[in-house]
């Protein structure tokens, strides 16, 4: 790892001396605040992330930062270093871009992968679409960063706490490969809709007993009649094998989601979403297993598999430097094995419960920005969880300043 410091800190060194490259870097704080009825667990971070940036020639341009942030926790201190980003795109021909390096990846469908990854991408104008592909790596990034959950065994060395005596095994993510392959039509027809297509597979190279591997089959159309109002409409297949296990798992996935920008001053926006996933069904149907954890909510810390949630939100920027927003979700279980909480009832209620969250940005200037979100989940109502379930709360900060 200290090679790995080195060698990126040397790099940013040549490139700033022989290209006269752009730099600086932020600082950030960030202070939680967790609570469970009247138990509470508070966690701080604080870190400085240099970055380097620039231009090797008219077509190629280079990208670097780290990050070393010091977080406070469970009354321990942990001093955690990341390479954020790296990364060197290439644009040898106008219709042709390459990136590689450690790049952020995002599926069409928005409930598969989201993250930095390591590996290499390609996008191809052709016409009025876009070709995309991409093969990403995982194992080595930092595993909170990740957030990579597709096996007990995952689940496992996530749990073991950062040692620096055993950093191999403590520090980095589950190591699986991750291939993409997209068609994208943002114009479709030449008419305000859009259509994007994607194929993604997964392969488990942790050396485990226990592999899954995956493969994702997705869809998307934007239907937008009017400038100031859009509709997504997508849909996700998955197809899982175990080792040890005969035949196919099947899973799926429904995104949708209503965007609606009000004729007003307050340049305030209104939306509307439905997610489900699918749960275990039967030996052949069973619960969806996305790349990385996408969390559903903003106070319950809950996965798409097996869960159905319906979400709002209204956003206005009143001031240019100024944004407020307030959301609301409900939860239910799509069956009653997948989701997990010691304390549902047990029985084959499935309404989780509903959750209101509120933040608000101010950016009083480009350098400076400051961040607030305070959130409560409340059990109560609903009927899967029992009368004891305490109501889980938020309160959250996070500033960054930029040099």
């Amino acid at each position: 790892m200290k090679r790995l410091i080195f060698a990126g800190l040397l790099f940013s060194g040549i490139v700033f001396a022989v290209f006269g490259a752009d730099s600086g870097f932020t600082l950030h704080q960030n202070p939680e605040l967790n609570g469970a009825g009247r138990d509470t667990d508070f966690s701080y971070t604080w870190g400085i992330a240099p970055w380097v940036s620039a231009s090797l020639s008219e077509n190629l341009d280079v990208y670097f930062s780290g990050s070393l942030a010091f977080r406070h926790e469970s009354e321990t201190w942990k001093v955690i270093p990341e390479l954020s980003r790296f990364m060197v795109s290439w644009r040898p021909l106008p219709v042709l871009g390459i990136d590689a390096g450690r790049i952020r990846f995002t599926d069409s469908s928005g409930v598969l992968a989201a993250g930095l990854f390591d590996g290499i991408s390609g996008m191809y104008t052709l016409g009025s679409t876009r070709l995309t592909l991409g093969a990403y790596y995982t194992g080595l990034l930092y595993r909170d960063t990740a957030d990579i959950f597709m096996s007990a065994g995952d689940t496992e060395d996530y749990a073991r706490e950062l040692d620096y005596n055993n950093f191999g095994n403590t520090y980095f993510a589950s190591r699986r490969f991750l291939a993409a392959l997209g068609w994208e039509a943002p114009a479709l027809g030449s008419s305000p809709h859009g259509l994007s297509l994607q194929a993604l597979a997964q392969f488990d190279l942790n050396g485990r007993d226990e592999k899954i591997h995956t493969q994702y089959l997705s869809a998307r159309f934007l239907f937008s009649p009017v400038p100031v109002f859009d509709l997504s409409l997508g849909g996700v297949a998955g197809f899982a094998e175990t080792a040890g296990l005969s035949g196919t798992e099947i899973s799926f996935a429904l995104p949708i989601g209503v965007s609606w920008t009000p004729p007003s001053s307050l340049r305030d926006v209104v939306t509307l979403g439905f997610r489900w996933g699918s749960g275990r069904v039967n030996e052949r149907i069973g619960p969806f297993r996305p790349v990385t954890t996408i969390s559903q909510g903003n106070v319950l810390d809950a996965g798409l598999g097996g869960l159905m949630v319906i979400n709002g939100a209204y956003t206005l920027s009143p001031a240019d430097t100024l944004s407020l927003s307030l959301e609301g979700r409900y939860f239910l279980r799509s069956d009653v094995k997948t989701y997990a909480n010691a304390r549902l009832k047990g029985g084959d209620e499935k309404a989780l419960g509903a959750e209101a969250y509120g933040s608000i940005t101010w950016v009083p200037m480009v350098d400076l920005s400051l961040t607030g979100g305070v959130g409560v989940f409340v059990p109560g109502t609903g009927n899967a969880l029992d009368s004891g379930a305490p109501v889980l709360w938020k309160a959250a900060l996070a500033l960054l300043l930029s040099f």
